[in-house]
């Protein structure tokens, strides 16, 4: 046999060998834990958000540091220790009316340090047991929706999720998921920092329905919401956006239904005694229409603005939705809206 062929039969048999081995025996990468064709898909990318000083403001508000300690003491998981976060689910049906849930596996990965926490060092009420998968320590955690568990694979991959489908990835009875074709056209985009999108793939509409943000009143059964998505992005400028995304079956009547309401909720927004201090930000959203899409975009300015502007739209989200149905509602008036934050200054 010449060289060329002997080279050519030696790559074929490393590559049948590769193939053969046992999923465990290979790296596992983030998405070798996810369902197939599963429905959900959640992603921050927390390294590069760090690099353009988006997360600069993160570390100086007092609030999210107290909810990170929060994370730490709670899960053993330090903010610090993450790069990127990647996530998947499934829509899980049961019997009752009600019965819709989602099987999720979370991903991080980051520092040597992020690893499966000592249980013991760990407060709270959730219970963790110490287990063994496949040769990997492993926490196990039961609740309502089931049982889940926590692994990591390799130092710096911490993987929290069903156990049917981690366990199944580690004893080498499937290979990892690919999200459902449609999902992965939906969330097509450039220099996406972040995102949270699900789709209803034929799941009852009413039980999908419940199962988003906004007032029964916003929705058409007749015309459902099929996908639903929250992105950051990084423009071509360098400047970071967030925006929404909601796609509809037909995008008719429950396009127009929702696209009222949301223009209705913003206007209510500019005019409330509390939420009108951010006039300039609420009419800075801008909606429009794409085929069969509602897309609400705000452009945030540079990462180290728009990390301060991107604290003011969480602290704010859960008033915009009370606002909706009153805007007098008295669970509104009593809660408390910070002042628009000042951008800080670059050091000279």
């Amino acid at each position: 046999m010449c060289d060329a062929n002997r080279h050519t039969a030696l790559r074929s048999v490393a590559a049948i060998s590769l193939l053969a081995a046992p999923i465990g025996a290979q790296d596992l990468g983030p998405r070798s834990f996810f369902p197939g064709e599963y429905h959900c898909e959640y992603f921050v990318d927390l390294a590069t958000l760090r690099d353009d000083e988006f997360w600069s403001a993160f570390d100086r508000s007092m609030l999210l540091r107290q909810l990170f300690g929060m994370l730490r003491r709670t899960s053993g998981i330090d903010i610090d220790d993450i790069d990127r976060i990647r996530g998947a689910g499934r829509w899980i049906t049961g019997n009752g009316d009600d019965d819709l849930r989602i099987d999720n596996v979370v991903v991080f990965e980051g520092t040597p340090e992020l690893v499966v926490p000592d249980p013991d060092n760990l407060e709270g009420d959730v219970e963790l047991t110490a287990t063994t998968i496949a040769g990997h320590d492993a926490l196990g955690q039961s609740d309502r929706s089931g049982r889940n568990l926590w692994v990591s694979p390799r130092p710096g991959t911490l993987v929290i999720g069903a156990a049917n489908q981690i366990s199944a990835v580690l004893e080498d009875r499937r290979p990892g998921g690919v999200p459902h074709p449609e999902l992965l056209a939906f969330l097509a985009g450039p220099n996406v920092l972040a995102h949270a999108a699900c789709g209803r793939f034929g799941r009852d509409v009413a039980q999908w329905h419940r199962q988003l943000p906004v007032p029964g009143d916003w929705l058409d059964a007749n015309d459902s919401v099929e996908f639903v998505m929250a992105r950051l992005q990084q423009l071509q400028d360098g400047n970071i956006s967030v925006s929404a995304h909601v796609r509809f079956r037909l995008g008719e009547s429950g396009l127009d239904t929702f696209e009222s309401k949301l223009r209705e909720a913003l206007a209510q927004a500019q005019n409330h005694r509390r939420l009108g201090a951010f006039r300039k930000f609420w009419r800075s959203i801008e909606v429009e229409r794409r085929d069969n899409d509602l897309v609400a975009t705000v452009n945030l300015g540079p990462p180290r603005t728009a990390g301060v502007k991107f604290q003011e739209i969480g602290m704010l989200l859960v008033p915009m939705f009370l606002t909706v149905g009153d805007v007098h509602s008295e669970s509104v008036q009593a809660m408390p809206v910070p002042a628009p934050a000042v951008p800080p200054k670059k050091a000279k």
